[in-house]
């Protein structure tokens, strides 16, 4: 208990202690009370303190402690809180506790038998194991945890603490307050079936005094573990709150007819948190509804044939609501989807016993998708693939297991492709459930990011999307060692949270590459284009300078498409239809007239004089829409002259040239002419220095600028003149000259 050190006083300290009541009524009064353990000093609130008391499997009294909203006490061994101590039930220190010693005497330590918690409420025994089992709520994010004698939880006040050592987290908190386990050491069950044996219950109370119901909490949920203590499945909702009330679902015990809960406030007609009227409640087996069906998904119109596997005493009658207005009072009934969506189907059955009801959230599934395409490897990292398939959901709960006889229990990962429908256009927000790592891609954006070892963790990512329109979404996640998770949900203000179903996923577009290796040649006028195939293709697109020409087979080829006379460049795109989608393809060019690239665009100038002519041939072509004049070496210090980018009505181009002329040191102004496949270089002594050049002992750079010709009747295609500074030596060195052009 917390216990007030002066009464009269609201602001005076409350420390914990532990008292023995002993009873000679059957429970009713107290007949006498012990302390046994009195903790003075460890100041504790209206929260974070004693909490969870249990005597376990060896005689023990487990006592759990909140940090009192002192993180720091929870790792610190001299203090009792933020742990799980154990003590006999006379009060002392067990000698067999993980931290006990008595050569500095008995203290806090002594008692310690687990600790680094945060605010560990509940505690319960599993029989299979002999371990206890905590639930704490953190700060936004809550903990399910096995409790082993001398660890740390390293609780040290952040939400990122309260994933170290969980068998589950939840995030956002539903603030979990006890648990309990339905086994035969127990009231033999509690008279729960067979199937149920070994289960850990959980109560969730939700937002403090919250109103109405809660997406997270105001219920009991129920977890399924392995043998080795790690989660299978879970949290799977048993019992949930569904009133306009305050109250919750907190205390929770196994009794010898079923699981007893208290709602903790006063349901209605309340007016504060501390109002009288609060109930315990019983929920108790009478036996289930539960049904099949031979089809969950599929294309409209989906005939579904239900079957009823209740197992009530003599069942009397039966409700069917398939979630799409239509109803049944048959036994086994059979239905018609004619519309496409998710739907509820909902079974209520009478018998003898009582009445059983069964609702499977989005059974049935109705659309024309398929599911995606999963990519299974044998090691973390996506490497080592094992086994290709196609998966209609991402639901998965591995547990210790494989997914695949083919592959390793651990060390595994997965890659699932396909494209999600959305129903609505609004803002989606995407779920993923994993044990370890997962990362999660939405029409190319990566929403999720949680690529680290950590038990079964749901994360959530956010994206708008637009109504009917079909988005790209990749999951990945690997498993390292335990259990394995994986599970894709979405929701929006419309649909509800649900694992996206079969019919709003489609395999991705095409695993098959694109075209590749195109090439266009001129023969008699016309394009021959050819190509390479990845795969045959639902069919082939072919563009002209930007304009859709052609559809063809999926296995074509080559083609041939007439040019533009007008236009010296004819640009062409090949591209592959997969799906109903373009791919981008390829492209490739085809230039009629190299000539044509050098009419002029600016002013004419008078031919130069003719003295120190250097002439050297060259080359003009283009090569995948990029103008290149080329010559070669010999003539001239580098091989390409320039290479530029085309648009389609001009290019420019600036490019560097360097040569010798020891002939002319004096020279200072040079003028270049581009005819039909020839540049001619003209030295021209335009003016000369009044004094003689310096001396210098290297080349340098000499400031350029340049004007270009124009005139389309003049006998020369382009021609311009450079300015230059002063030469240094006999070397001249022209660093920077432009050329303009049109490309028709």
């Amino acid at each position: 208990m917390l216990y007030s050190t002066d009464p009269s006083n609201d602001a005076a300290a409350h420390y914990p202690k532990v008292v023995r009541f002993h009873s000679t009524d059957g429970g009713l009064t107290a007949a006498t009370q012990t302390i046994i353990r009195n903790m003075t000093g460890e100041s504790q609130g209206q929260s974070h303190q004693i909490s969870n008391f249990s005597i376990g499997p060896d005689g023990k009294l487990y006592v759990h402690m909140g940090d009192g909203f002192d993180a720091s006490t929870a790792r610190n061994l001299s203090s009792y809180r933020g742990r799980v101590l154990r003590l006999n039930l006379d009060g002392t220190a067990p000698t067999d506790n993980p931290f006990y010693s008595a050569a500095d005497g008995i203290n806090a330590k002594d008692y310690v038998y687990a600790y680094g918690f945060r605010n560990p409420f509940g505690g319960g025994w599993r029989a299979t194991d002999g371990f206890q089992y905590e639930v704490e709520n953190g700060p936004s994010v809550d903990r399910f945890a096995k409790v082993v004698p001398g660890q740390d939880y390293l609780w040290t006040g952040s939400d990122a603490d309260m994933s170290q050592t969980a068998l589950y987290n939840w995030n956002p908190a539903h603030a979990p307050v006890n648990i309990v386990f339905i086994q035969t050491s127990t009231f033999n069950g509690s008279g729960f079936p067979s199937d149920k044996l070994g289960h850990a219950f959980v109560s969730e109370s939700g937002p403090t005094w919250g109103t109405g119901t809660q997406t997270n909490g105001k219920r009991i949920v129920e977890f399924v573990l392995n043998a080795a203590g790690s989660v299978v499945s879970g949290p799977t909702t048993f019992v949930e709150y569904n009133s306009s009330g305050k109250a919750s679902a907190v205390g929770l015990t196994a009794g010898p007819d079923g699981l007893y809960f208290t709602d903790l406030y006063k349901d209605v007609n309340y007016t504060s948190p501390i109002d009288s009227g609060a109930n315990i409640l019983r929920a108790r087996f009478v036996g289930t509804a539960g049904f099949t069906a031979d089809k969950t998904f599929g294309a409209p119109p989906l005939l579904v044939s239900f079957t009823d596997t209740s197992n009530l005493a003599s069942p009397s009658s039966w409700y069917w609501d398939f979630g799409d207005g239509g109803t049944s009072t048959e036994q086994n009934p059979a239905h018609t989807y004619s519309a496409n969506g998710s739907f509820d189907v909902y079974l209520r059955v009478t018998g003898t016993s009582g009445i059983g009801v069964e609702r499977k959230l989005r059974y049935i599934s109705v659309g024309s998708g398929g599911g995606l395409k999963a990519e299974y490897f044998d090691n973390m990292d996506l490497t080592g693939l094992v086994l290709t398939r196609l998966d209609p959901t991402v639901d998965f709960d591995w547990g210790n297991g494989s997914p695949d006889p083919s592959m390793g229990a651990d060390t595994f990962s997965v890659r699932w492709t396909a494209q999600v429908e959305a129903l609505f256009g609004e803002t989606y927000t995407f779920y993923t459930l994993s044990d370890d790592g997962v990362r999660l891609w939405v029409n190319g954006k990566l929403i999720i990011d949680n690529w680290t070892d950590h038990p079964p963790t749901e994360n959530t990512g956010t994206i708008a999307l637009s109504a009917g329109v079909k988005y790209d979404v990749e999951m990945r996640m690997y498993e390292n060692g335990g259990g394995a998770v994986a599970r894709l949900s979405g929701w929006s203000a419309s649909p509800p949270k649900e694992v996206i179903p079969t019919p709003r996923l489609f395999p991705p577009v095409s695993t098959v590459p694109d075209v590749s290796n195109l090439s266009c040649s001129e023969v008699s006028g016309q394009a021959t284009l050819a190509w390479s195939n990845g795969g045959t293709y639902q069919v082939i697109h072919v563009y002209s300078n930007g304009a859709f020409k052609q559809t063809l087979p999926g296995s074509a080829t080559t083609t041939t498409l007439g040019l533009d006379a007008s236009r010296a460049l004819n640009s062409f795109r090949v591209a592959s239809v997969v799906g109903g989608t373009e791919r981008p393809g390829e492209v490739c060019d085809i230039v009629r007239s190299p000539a044509g690239f050098a009419r002029a665009i600016d002013e004419d100038f008078a031919p130069p004089p003719s003295p120190a002519a250097v002439s050297l041939n060259c080359s003009a072509l283009v090569v995948n829409g990029e103008l290149q004049l080329t010559a070669p070496a010999a003539s001239l210090a580098g091989a390409a002259f320039f290479r530029t980018p085309l648009s389609d009505d001009e290019f420019i181009a600036d490019f560097d040239l360097s040569f010798n002329d020891a002939s002319n040191p004096g020279a200072d102004g040079m003028v270049f002419i581009l005819n039909t496949g020839r540049i001619t270089f003209w030295w021209t002594p335009t003016w000369r220095p009044t004094s003689a050049p310096r001396r210098e002992t290297a080349p340098r750079r000499l400031r350029s600028s340049s004007r270009i010709c124009r005139g389309a009747a003049r006998s020369r295609a382009a021609c311009g003149i450079l300015g230059m500074g002063r030469p240094p030596r006999p070397i001249a060195r022209l660093t920077r000259m432009r050329l303009k052009g049109t490309t028709r």
